[in-house]
């Protein structure tokens, strides 16, 4: 009787083991899950370097070899899996800048990107530097909203990627519309963009991401030059997500900022890692079989920066060969290129005040302009690299590329003498002890009138409010970068054919 018994409820035991297991497996099957593995504003940071943190925290900042360890812990036991870049893996430390960016795309190559959005800086060198990127990467760079001047897509709009599973996953690329990319860029509204896009994604695949550089924020002031008496704007991805249907996953750049959970904006999930490489973002997406509708599981902001006495990441062997490969190279290229003489010492800027170096600085870019009858030349101080300055004596490349954060084209622009003195009451007033600051060629005079107020001389002569002055000024702040919104009144805009380092080396050359 006991053993008939205790058999019975064996049995039942198992049949309902088998029933749950059953349940599982159906439940498993209605849904398809993949992970995304995300970066953003590489800014040519190949190699492993060190940075000191708000709190005087001295951390070691990964390179590509300590994010490639990362990435195959993370799909080792996942196949399927994307790895995407959000934009702007250009303008960033002189030991990738003498390369044009060929090591950073080369290990991103050994890495196994699937695809990059084109950032805004990728365009600093013009189409010919566009195309260069393109021979060397093994992805498709990505960007739907800028096109030739034949009006033909400069890079691919978009691609669709088959996972192990069988979706079919389109991503396709987005630049901002908020700085001049050149004149041979003709520049397209994203919004306007995806919405005729995206419809037709979905027609060819199951699930759609935005890859974009576009930039998380809400300042309704900075798309005024697009949108004309239009105020209280969502601006960037928030504005694509708030905008635009049908998009599953929004991957962001150009903001740089650290976030712990994604924005959510009319139900569509944004993301953004951070900066430099310092973290990478981990997405893990759903896909339910029986409604075809897409989510996001779970995202998550992997910290890659250690604490110097910390334990390090490891590093994929063969990428860090190549970087070193590339390191010894910039070293002994940089070192033993002068490109001129300079016949003092210079004290390290600071950013509420004019200075000897900015001074120079923007002597140099003046006597680029002076072939063009340009008035004077200005820049912000976040071109400027940190810490970094000139010494007496010969002056290499490698001095120079220290000094030159962000090497930008140069423009020759009109502008009336009202608007430039807006733009300097701004930099004086509200621009203080920020990378918006800016500083002047030397024929330049600003002299505190009252408080709050300065007077401008520009060859010793008061600014005239009436009179069009030429000016030569970088493709980041003719677009209103740093909230210079006067700048986009500019007009007979024309492309210099130069960039910041250029006309610092032709100025040390003749000098």
């Amino acid at each position: 009787m006991i053993k008939n018994l205790i058999k019975t409820i064996f049995i039942a035991y198992i049949l309902i083991l088998s029933i749950s297991c059953a349940v599982n497996r159906t439940l498993s099957e209605k849904t398809l899950e993949f992970v995304i593995l995300h970066t953003n504003d590489h800014h040519g940071r190949f190699f492993s370097w060190q940075f000191t943190t708000a709190d005087s925290i001295v951390a070691n900042a990964p390179g590509l070899a300590e994010r490639a360890y990362i990435i195959k812990q993370l799909i080792s036991s996942n196949e399927n899996y994307l790895i995407l870049d959000a934009g702007d893996f250009t303008s960033g430390l002189f030991q990738s800048k003498i390369f044009d960016y060929e090591p950073d795309i080369v290990g991103m190559n050994m890495i196994g990107y699937h695809a990059a959005a084109m950032g805004n800086h990728e365009f600093d060198r013009g189409l010919s530097w566009v195309e260069k990127f393109n021979e060397w990467a093994n992805f498709p760079m990505l960007s739907a909203n800028t096109f030739d001047l034949n009006g033909e897509y400069i890079v691919k709009p978009y691609i669709i990627k088959t996972l192990q599973n069988g979706l079919n996953v389109a991503i396709y690329g987005l630049t901002t519309t908020m700085y001049n990319l050149g004149a041979d860029v003709i520049l397209k509204c994203y919004v306007e963009t995806s919405k005729e896009l995206v419809p037709k994604l979905r027609d060819k695949a199951d699930v759609v991401i935005a890859l974009t550089h576009l930039g998380i924020m809400q300042n309704p002031d900075r798309e005024s030059s697009f949108f004309p008496g239009r105020t209280g704007l969502k601006v960037g991805s928030q504005r694509l997500a708030d905008e635009v249907e049908g998009i599953d996953l929004i991957i962001d750049g150009h903001s740089h900022i650290f976030i712990q959970e994604p924005f959510i904006v009319n139900n569509t999930p944004i993301v953004i890692a951070a900066d430099w490489g310092t973290v990478l973002g981990k997405a893990v997406m759903e896909y339910d079989l029986a409604t075809k509708r897409v989510r996001l599981k779970e995202w998550e902001a992997i910290r890659l920066t250690r604490k110097v006495n910390d334990p390090q990441l490891g590093v994929d062997e063969d990428i860090q060969a190549v970087i070193n490969d590339y390191l010894i190279r910039a070293a002994n290229d940089i070192r033993n290129s002068v490109v001129g003489y300079n016949s003092k010492d210079f004290d390290i800027p600071v950013s509420y005040q004019q200075s000897e170096l900015g001074k120079f600085f923007a002597d140099a870019m003046f006597h680029t302009g002076s072939k063009y009858n340009a008035d004077l030349a200005l820049f912000n101080f976040s071109s400027l690299g940190y810490g970094h300055t000139l010494s007496s004596g010969d002056v290499s490349l490698m001095d120079l590329h220290k000094l030159i954060l962000h090497n930008n084209r140069l423009l020759l622009a009109e502008i009336t003498g009202q608007a430039l003195w807006e733009i300097v009451q701004k930099s004086q007033n509200e621009k203080i002890n920020t990378g918006g600051f800016l500083l002047y060629s030397s024929n330049v005079l600003i002299k505190e009138k009252s408080t709050n107020e300065w007077d401008i001389l520009i060859n010793n002569e008061k600014i005239d409010l009436n009179k069009i002055y030429k000016i030569v000024v970088s493709s980041f702040l003719i677009r209103g970068g740093h909230g210079y919104q006067q700048f986009t009144s500019s007009s007979n805009v024309i492309d210099i054919g130069k960039s910041k380092l250029d006309s610092m080396i032709e100025f040390l050359e003749e000098k």
